[in-house]
């Protein structure tokens, strides 16, 4: 480097001077300022690659703690075990972090928060080391990234209407053009609800279940406060209040054999009605009535009026009541009826039938059956069913039932093995089931 020494000139005035500084360029200063910066900015860079890519790690390991407290949350609210929880977080936490499984730490209930020491609640902790780039050259002490999130289940109130309680099965099934309505409540499956065909559900409050609403077909679903897929489970909400009864002794046949007014039908002989019968026919009241064998009592055509008092009447043999046709007007008055060896109540065709008050009992066989566009009318009063061995209660077809007001059943539905009697719907079916209690055995 060289630099000039000041020179002193003369000036043009006497008696004065003037002093001119002159200045050389100073070779090699700007390669100087250009390896100072340099530094600074790879170091800028070097710090802005390993400060971004922490950032980075630090977004995805809050979004596997966030789906770790999720899986945790949705076990509580499945009513899983302890263990089962805790898998649960840990497996999702540690698979979207990409972390070891030790690195995902769970709390249930939370130990920090605003939910610390809530039931409800999980708490999940998620660490991740990150590897460095260029920092490790500058800085060897701990670079890693943690997140924390929580999630808890709140149980909203639900007035179940209609409630499938088991988790792990069955759930509601829906075929056909099935209309299904809750009303003044909701529709609930612990488990699922899986529809097909032209499948109607509708509620005035929702239509939920636990794990997912799978619709195929044309299903309609109308509900007031909106579909749940994946809501909580709901608790039996008669658990506390009610215990589950003891069916009682199924009876046998209490219809007696011999009394002052009895009528017995053997051989396969019964009462069959059937053509353009235009008048009424009218079996006696407080009679006994015992068919033994062949068809009991059928009716078809067009019979307008058919009535059986109340009375004591026995079917047993395969016989039974079979009413067909248009027959508009049959009416079975009620007393105690007994079906038993294979007989029933058969209804088709577009036959209306009124129902008195009484105790049916259905032994095996075809139970209580309605099918076609055949009615069934309730009248006021108190009714007993017992269906065991087999023998259901179903409709199918367009059939139908309606009340009256003051009407009131006990169905008890008995357990045989691998053959229980079911209360079963199928078609396009209205079931209106009639206030009272519903006992099912297996």
């Amino acid at each position: 480097m060289q630099i000039d020494a000041q020179r002193t000139v003369a000036s043009p005035c006497p008696g004065r001077q003037r002093r001119v500084w002159e200045r050389q360029p100073m070779e090699g200063q700007a390669l100087i300022i250009f390896a100072l910066f340099s530094l600074v900015l790879v170091g800028s860079m070097a710090l802005s690659v390993d400060a971004g890519y922490i950032m980075a790690e630090r977004r995805q390991v809050q979004s596997a703690a966030d789906a770790a407290a999720l899986a945790g949350a949705k076990a509580v609210m499945d009513n899983k075990s302890s263990s089962e929880i805790l898998g649960a977080a840990q497996e999702y936490g540690a698979f979207n972090a990409s972390v070891p499984a030790s690195n995902v730490t769970v709390s249930r209930p939370p130990s920090s928060g605003s939910h610390a020491g809530d039931n409800k609640y999980v708490q999940v902790t998620v660490t991740k080391d990150v590897q460095r780039f260029f920092l490790g050259a500058i800085y060897t002490g701990s670079w890693s990234v943690s997140a924390t999130s929580v999630a808890g289940v709140e149980t909203e109130g639900l007035n179940a209407t209609i409630l499938a309680l088991n988790s792990s099965a069955g759930g509601l099934n829906t075929s056909g053009s099935t209309y299904l309505e809750a009303i003044g409540g909701s529709i609930h499956s612990n488990y699922e609800i899986r529809t097909s065909g032209s499948t109607v559900l509708k509620a005035s409050e929702k239509v939920s279940a636990n794990d997912g609403i799978k619709t195929s077909g044309s299903t309609t679903i109308t509900s007031g406060a909106g579909t749940v897929p994946n809501g909580p489970e709901i608790p039996d909400p008669l658990l506390t209040l009610l215990s589950p009864p003891s069916l009682p002794s199924a009876p046998g046949n209490p219809v007696a054999t011999v009394s002052p007014t009895s009528y017995r039908f053997t051989g396969g002989a019964g009462i069959s009605i059937g053509g353009g019968n235009t008048g009424q026919i009218v079996m006696n009241a407080g009679g006994t009535y015992n068919f033994v064998g062949g068809s009991g009592i059928s009716i078809g055509g067009s019979t307008p009026t058919f009535t059986m008092q109340s009375g004591s009447y026995s079917f047993t043999g395969g016989a039974g009541i079979n009413i067909n046709g248009t027959a508009p007007g049959n009416t079975i008055g009620g007393g105690t009826l007994y079906f038993g060896g294979g007989g029933g109540i058969v209804t088709g065709g577009s036959n209306h039938i009124t129902l008195g008050p009484g105790t049916y009992i259905f032994d095996g066989g075809s139970g209580f059956s309605m099918s076609g566009s055949a009615r069934l009318t309730f009248t006021s009063g108190a009714y007993t069913f017992y269906f065991l061995n087999g023998a259901d209660w179903s409709f199918s077809g367009s059939s139908y039932i309606q009340t009256n007001s003051n009407v009131y059943v006990r169905a008890y539905f008995y357990g045989a093995g691998n053959n229980p009697s079911n209360l079963q719907m199928s078609g396009s079916t209205n079931f209106q089931i009639p206030t009272g209690e519903y006992y099912f055995d297996n």
